[in-house]
């Protein structure tokens, strides 16, 4: 005899006892008596027997059963057999029995049944009822334990029930069938089957039912129905065609299922009942039933291209030992037990793959299948049972999208023209036209390989399309992980932020504080990655209060919420958190009872009137002697709805069935919590209405992520997924192309949390498959709390002192540590250690010496240190920062007083990251060496040294500068800080504010900009009550005001067509450049920098023309990324600035206007570590494939200016092609980039050393190139006004004409200085034709 598998019983009741304490029972409560009475008095007996006959009776109508386990039924029925089970009161214990079985009827069905069955402890009962003296009772047991394994509350344990019970169910059916009684009581079919269908959910079950003759029975029970007309009989239809479902794999039922079967199985296929219907297609594709058709309904499916995908992300964050662990695995309905502090993010898809939710509970989803064949197997269910599918589609998305784009972008480009300096082209060979005339998708079916079993499987699911598979997360808590947040939280899902109830209920104001100020953090964090500035809207949220067994007082509840919503109303994510409705849950026990057995604890009594009340002290007491007397007295007015100090019974009532503002839980019960299936409910309703859960996903794209996956690659080029989504059939649409649906397809992956990549331009070449395992295991072996953590690797690394120390107390990570720390990712550590660096989590650090193995900071682990106190008087601003959009609308736009930053939000690892984006810019610019902390930053850009401070009370940060000219520091670290915002939180934006003091003394902070326009404009403002002239705003801030006029003459002008790397180069030297000082007075260079020179309002192609003409040296860079523009000009195509540059530049040598030209030539510039940092630009001869056609509109634009300005345009302008341009631009002295990395690189490295190191001197050296030409240009007398000692002849601005007609006007040199000139001019051109391009380096 096999009985069902159960633990040792002895390791329940703890489990048991503490559900019971967490559950409140009316019907115990009333009945207890009676039942201890039992044992003594017959009387008691007969009451007992009634009552629970009258139980067993009522709990048949299921429509009874929800109510009866609300009054507290299983509670009652649990404490009956554990005290009975063994007596002789054989009628009580068969009632009872009957009772407990009524009810677990309901189970496959709701979760409250299976809740209360839970927090009852009705589960640890059943291996008591199975070995029964009772063959009832056992009979009884085994329905009850059948139908509890199809709820999932045996998820734990193999629910094989012994044949014998087998044999009187089929016993019970066939009786039933005959109209007979079984076991002394009448059965209806229904009851009968769904205990069959329970029980062959598992296939043990199903050979001991088939033995017993079940298929020919189940067969008639379907004759017999079907026989009897009326809808009545739905739920015996549900019950026979799930049961038969079960069985019809096995050959048994094959053969037992005569034709006269089949035909009533081929007549229920037009059921209107959806799960009748996918249970008959079911049962027939099975036997092989020709009008199965689930194999037409799987190409049918194929054939649609796209299905809904019901996949969504639930992130638990919250600060380390709130509790965040415990909480995923009661969701996961394991049992609770201590775990160590989550390193990382934990993503338990790495362990579980994903989580599926259901009616009853949420199960782990195993990776048997693949995407693509569970999706299709679905679309082919819900084909099959005649479900409509949804219209949207995320590809039509993606198409509105690049339209909406384009729209925007030709209406920048026409501004564009009168406002700013375009340089930038689309990617070589992509078109940017207008929207094709061919159709937008393409339809390519792409089928899985049909597998009915699976679709079978989905069919007998009757909640399968409405299951969302979930990518659970659990968060790290501690601080040092916030740096990798933003790398994984989008906007697709939804976040449960987890918080301590015993901390809000703390007399300690600083620990409540500290409580608070982390939920502020997550609110802002939460809504700054997932809000859209379209709809203001973020991610729902969920707050969740834990250690609800300490904190169980509902008053409590109520308090804690109150504080709440105090603290948050006014906050912009507030509108997003979801609300605890507790008179509206049907899992949690009755509000009515709680507040009934409250009341009884606070007046010690047990008779409660409606003229009860309770006293200011009463309340105060129950909060504890810790609590803040004020706001317990805010609590009480609260409540105290009559304002008579005093709260009665119906106040208090009132009070406690108010809606929360979080979800208290207490993870110590694990999923038997009854507030867990509420939270459940509530993230499912969330998901289903949920936008992105309504859009459609092309199976092309579910059978690309397949193929990624199945690389068996943890990180793959963005080039290599290309390859893969064009093997799969992209792009499906002809408007997007392959490059553009590729990005928006890995886009809406990243967001479901399924793999990792962002489109940011430094970024977008890497697609990380498996983040988790691949990057943040790796790298929390580094970034974490390294006195709360230890791991193996760790204990190691220790052994090396001096670089352990360097690293915990320094934030140095040393090379020699990572072979240690990445012991299990030795054969990829050189592309994670790349990776590292690409996402900001290291910043590598110029070495000393130039054999020194290369070291890494870590700006998160910086430890809390003041640098130096700030003396009075010096220069300093501060950098505020907001998501709110209207921030400087204030009553006097930009002013601000102190008071009014109160509630601004500065994340904790910004200043982390902006401090290593800045020292990354210092050594690129020769910066002095650096001294850092937690929250300051003492560093220099150059020569010029500054500090930076996060001052935490203010939220915001503080920049000193030690210089004069605080202008150059401020406009690049805001850069910095904005590029920084850009990458990781874009919604947030940075305000530069000067400090300054009205003449009542008042101190105000001044929006930078603002004040720049008012100045500029020569307007005063209001500040506070006085109104300020702008000369006074000039001469109390003048240091700070830009000076970026137009000069009558430079030094040095960059041309460049603006790109990532390519500005990086000229920012760079412009940097180094204006730090520097040259000629024997040590003054300090002139230099045309587009960014800092050109002003909106005028016309940009004038402005750097005549800059241009003025100019002693031309720096152009001429690189492959300016070239790709170039490749598809033709002779209609409109004028390339950047070729009119380097045209307008040849004029100006020729006439000697220019007088020296120094070409930056830079290559391939890759971030593979198999290749070169910066390429051979003349490798694959670029200048050959350039069109030897002449740009018409580029030369007439160059022509019209010369001529407007007294110039003299050379005879061979006009026949200058775009080949010959470039050509004769290249034979100037030129620097060659990829020499200087190659020179920087040392081979004796490791490569991934070297590719790190090689750029580190190549700005510095491009800079004293750039210095060493200038310098090399001969002296001549000055004429008139000159720009520098080079001999430049002068030309003047004409201020008196408009901003776009301004002329420049040349002071004509000597004839004879004219000639000398001209000779030199024709004696260089022929050196340079004899040698071709040459290197100044």
């Amino acid at each position: 005899m096999q009985w069902c598998r159960f633990p040792p019983f002895d390791v329940w009741p703890p489990l048991r006892a503490s559900a019971m304490q967490s559950s409140s029972s009316k019907l115990l409560e009333k009945h207890k008596q009676v039942v201890d009475d039992c044992q003594s008095s017959q009387e008691a007996q007969r009451v007992l027997r009634s009552l629970m006959h009258d139980y067993w009776a009522e709990a048949n109508r299921p429509k009874r059963v929800q109510p009866l386990c609300k009054d507290g039924l299983v509670e009652l029925c649990v404490y009956v057999l554990d005290t009975y089970l063994t007596s002789s009161l054989d009628d009580i214990r068969r009632y009872t029995c009957g009772a407990l079985y009524n009810i677990s009827r309901q189970l496959p069905s709701s979760r409250v049944v299976r809740q209360r069955m839970l927090s009852a402890g009705a589960y640890p009962m059943l291996p008591k009822l199975l070995v029964s003296d009772l063959w009832k009772v056992r009979f009884y047991g085994t329905l009850i334990t059948a139908h509890c394994g199809l709820a999932g509350l045996t998820s734990q344990q193999r629910v094989v029930c012994s044949l014998e019970s087998i044999g009187w169910l089929c016993e019970c059916l066939e009786k039933t069938l005959g109209g007979e009684g079984f076991g002394g009581g009448l059965w209806s079919i229904e009851e009968v089957m769904a205990g069959a269908a329970s029980l062959c959910s598992l296939p043990d079950n199903c050979e001991g039912f088939l033995a017993a003759n079940g298929a020919k029975l189940t067969l008639e029970a379907l004759r017999v129905v079907t026989e009897r007309q009326g809808s009545e009989y739905t739920d015996e239809l549900r019950a026979i065609t799930m049961t038969m479902a079960r069985i019809s794999c096995d050959g048994r039922f094959k053969s037992s299922c005569s034709p006269s079967a089949v035909e009533i199985l081929e007549q229920l296929m037009s059921s209107e009942i959806v799960a009748v219907k996918s249970n008959v297609m079911s049962v027939l594709a099975n036997i092989g039933s020709e009008k199965a058709s689930l194999e037409e309904a799987f190409k049918q499916a194929c054939a649609s291209s796209s299905a809904k995908w019901n996949r969504s992300q639930l992130s638990v964050v919250g600060k380390g030992r709130v509790g965040k662990t415990a909480f995923v695995r009661a969701v996961l309905q394991k049992p609770f037990e201590h775990t160590e502090s989550t390193i990382g993010m934990e993503g338990m898809t790495c362990e579980v793959s994903s989580v599926l939710s259901g009616k009853m509970w949420w199960k782990e989803q195993s990776n048997a299948h693949s995407e693509l064949e569970m999706l299709q197997a679905r679309q082919a269910a819900a084909i099959a049972k005649g479900i409509q599918m949804v219209e949207s589609d995320v590809l039509q998305g993606l198409e509105s999208s690049l339209e909406r784009g384009r729209v925007e972008g030709e209406e920048e480009g026409e501004e564009e023209e009168t406002t700013g300096r375009e340089k930038a082209g689309g990617p070589e060979g992509e078109s940017t036209g207008g929207a094709s005339d061919e159709p937008s998708v393409v339809s390519e079916p792409v089928m899985s390989k049909y597998n009915q079993d699976l679709v079978v499987e989905c069919l007998q699911d009757e909640g399968m399309e409405e299951s969302v598979v979930f990518e659970l997360w659990d968060y790290g808590g501690q601080d040092v992980f916030y740096a990798l947040f933003h790398l994984f939280i989008t906007r697709y899902g939804m976040f449960a932020v987890l918080f301590n109830m015993e901390e809000l209920m703390s007399g300690d104001t600083a620990v409540r504080a500290e409580c608070l100020d982390f939920i502020e953090f997550w609110l802002s964090t939460i809504y700054l990655h997932t809000s859209q500035a379209s709809s203001e809207s973020c991610s729902p949220i969920l707050i969740v209060g834990t250690h609800k067994d300490k904190v169980s007082n509902p008053l409590h509840h109520l308090f804690i919420s109150r504080i709440l919503d105090d603290k948050f109303r006014d906050h912009i994510a507030w509108p997003h958190v979801q609300v605890y409705q507790q008179n509206d849950s049907l899992f949690a026990p009755s509000i009515a009872e709680d507040t009934e057995l409250l009341m009884k604890k606070l007046f010690h009594s047990m008779d409660l009137d409606q003229s009860s009340t309770l006293e200011p002290s009463e309340v105060e007491a129950c909060f504890g002697a810790d609590a803040d007397p004020s706001l317990v007295q805010q609590f009480f007015s609260f409540i105290d709805l009559d304002r008579d100090g005093k709260i009665s019974f119906t106040d208090f009532r009132a009070a406690c069935t108010q809606a929360l503002s979080f979800f208290p839980v207490d993870n110590t019960l694990g999923h038997v919590d009854p507030v867990i299936p509420h939270i459940l409910s509530v993230i499912e309703k969330i998901a289903l209405n949920s936008d992105y859960i309504q859009q459609r996903v092309p199976f092309a794209w579910i059978k690309c992520l397949d193929s990624i996956k199945q690389t068996g690659q943890d990180v793959l080029l963005l080039s290599q997924v290309e390859k893969i989504a064009s093997e799969c059939g992209l792009p499906l649409s002809r408007k997007l192309g392959l490059s553009r649906e590729v990005c928006g397809m890995l886009e809406h992956f990243h967001h479901l949390g399924k793999l990792m990549h962002h489109n940011e331009t430094s970024l977008r070449d890497f697609v990380i498959a498996r983040p988790v395992d691949f990057l943040i295991r790796p790298a929390t072996q580094v970034v974490c709390e390294h006195d709360l953590h230890r791991t193996a690797q760790q204990t190691e690394a220790r052994r090396l002192t001096r670089e352990w120390k360097s690293l915990t107390q320094q934030a140095v990570l040393s090379k020699k540590l990572l072979p240690i720390l990445w012991k299990e990712y030795q054969d990829r550590s050189a592309l994670l250690e790349h990776l590292c660096v690409k996402f900001g989590i290291f910043i590598p650090l110029k070495p000393e010496q130039s054999d020194e193995a290369m070291s890494f900071l870590v700006p998160t682990l910086l430890r809390e240190e003041t640098l130096s106190p700030v003396a009075d008087g010096v220069l300093n601003c501060f950098l505020l920062f907001s998501s709110d959009p209207d921030f400087l609308q204030q009553e006097q736009r930009g002013v601000w007083r102190r008071e009014d930053l109160a509630g601004r939000f500065v994340p904790n690892s910004l200043f982390g990251s902006v401090i290593g984006q800045a020292i990354a810019w210092s050594q690129s610019t020769g910066g002095a060496q650096q001294k850092l902390s937690k929250t300051e930053a003492m560093m220099a850009f150059g020569k010029h040294k500054f500090l930076l401070q996060e001052l935490k009370e203010e939220k915001c940060f503080r920049l000193v500068i030690f210089v004069q000219n605080p202008k150059n520091i401020l406009a690049r670290l805001t850069s910095i800080v904005q590029n920084v915002l850009d990458k990781t939180m874009p919604r947030l934006r940075c305000y530069t504010a000067l400090s300054f003091a009205s003449g009542g003394g008042d101190r105000f902070f001044l929006d930078y900009q603002v004040v720049c326009d008012k100045v500029r404009e020569q307007e005063g403002m209001w500040i506070g009550s006085d109104h300020v002239e702008w000369t006074e705003l000039r001469k109390e801030l003048g240091e700070w005001l830009p000076s970026n006029a137009l000069l009558s003459s430079y030094d040095v002008f960059f041309s460049y067509r603006q790109g990532d790397f390519d500005s990086e180069v000229v920012q760079k030297v412009y940097d180094i450049l204006s730090y520097d000082v040259v000629g024997e007075e040590g003054r300090r260079l002139e230099i045309f920098y587009d960014q800092v020179r050109l002003k909106a309002g005028r016309r940009f192609d004038l402005d750097f023309m005549k800059a241009m003409a003025c100019t002693s040296l031309a720096v152009p860079l001429v690189s492959s990324h300016a070239l790709a523009r170039m490749f598809s000009l033709n002779e209609g195509s409109a004028e390339d600035h950047v070729l009119m540059e380097w045209c307008l530049i040849l004029e100006l040598q020729l006439s000697g206007q220019l007088r020296s030209c120094l070409p930056v030539i830079i290559g391939p510039v890759s971030s593979d570590l198999d290749r070169d940092p910066i390429g051979n630009f003349f490798a694959d001869d670029p200048l050959a494939r350039l069109p030897d056609i002449v740009p018409r509109r580029t030369v007439e634009e160059v022509k019209k200016f010369m001529s407007n300005n007294n110039l003299v345009p050379s005879a061979q302008l006009e026949e200058r092609t775009v080949r010959s341009i470039v050509k004769e631009l290249t034979k100037n002295l030129a620097v060659l980039t990829w020499t200087l990395a190659d020179s920087h690189g040392q081979s004796v490295l490791p490569r991934s050393d070297t590719h790190a190191r090689e750029l580190f001197g190549l700005f510095e050296q491009v800079a004293k190139s750039v210095i060493k030409a200038y310098e090399a240009i001969p002296v001549q007398p000055q004429v008139g006004k000159t720009g520098g000692d080079r001999g430049l002849p002068a030309l003047e601005v004409d201020e008196g004409s408009t901003p776009g007609d301004t002329r420049l006007k040349a002071k004509e040199p000597s004839v004879q200085e004219l000639m000398e000139e001209i000779n030199r001019l024709k004696a260089n051109q022929v050196q340079q034709a004899q040698s071709g391009c040459c290197s100044l380096m």
